[in-house]
């Protein structure tokens, strides 16, 4: 993987950046617990395996001269025993390792801690999935190749900008290649409502009625 490749922080990720403190350290936690103890090897090996499938957290926050950035990097993570506070330092001058999530276990559980900025809560749960799989799989194999988690989507899409390529600089819905937003129907003021409920009435009533005649005229005899 090439430290050249570098991607820009969306609108979400900036919040977080300009928010976070020693107490509040923006970071997140998920988990999973097993039926048995972890082996540490196993779950390594298959981290390991994990991102190379995920490789948009392979990466560090970097500054710029305007604005921070994403940096593609080599660094590779360990899943170690836990040996720190659920939802630890993740990011900033307190912080002295590179990636900016961590891979831990303790007796049965398996934890994943990760800086906000990298990713929400949906996509932390589907990283944990992919891990929790790939250590299942190298713990028992043969018996999970069926099984898939994931959100099927590509790489590229995962790296993609969604909000800038759906929404413009106002904020105002707008998709490339010129499709056309319909917007939705709003009621304005209680003159235009009680119009509304009463043209809805009228199609009622007739639709009844119209109903009412056919079935007298089915029943007349011939």
């Amino acid at each position: 993987m090439s430290s050249e490749n570098w991607y820009k922080l969306d609108n979400v990720a900036k919040v977080f950046l300009a928010t976070y403190n020693r107490r509040d350290t923006r970071s997140l936690r998920v988990g999973c617990t097993m039926s048995e103890k972890v082996d540490g090897d196993l779950l390594n090996q298959a981290l390991l395996t994990t991102i190379k499938s995920r490789s948009q957290y392979q990466v560090r926050i970097r500054r710029g001269f305007f604005w921070h950035y994403l940096e593609a990097t080599d660094a590779l993570p360990e899943a170690k025993e836990e040996d720190d506070r659920p939802g630890p330092i993740l990011y900033g001058p307190d912080y002295k390792g590179t990636l900016h999530y961590k891979v831990s276990f303790y007796g049965e559980r398996i934890n994943l801690d990760l800086f906000h900025a990298l990713s929400d809560g949906t996509g932390a749960l589907e990283f944990l999935h992919l891990i929790v799989l790939n250590y299942l799989k190298l713990k028992y194999p043969g018996e999970f190749e069926q099984v898939s988690v994931g959100s099927g989507a590509s790489a590229d899409d995962l790296e993609q900008d969604s909000f800038s390529k759906f929404y413009d600089r106002n904020g105002k819905f707008s998709v490339s290649g010129g499709n056309k937003h319909v917007k939705a129907y709003h009621l304005r003021g209680l003159n235009s409502l009680r119009k509304t409920l009463l043209s809805a009435v009228a199609t009622c009533t007739q639709r009844i009625c119209l109903k009412n005649m056919e079935s007298r005229l089915i029943s007349l005899p011939a």
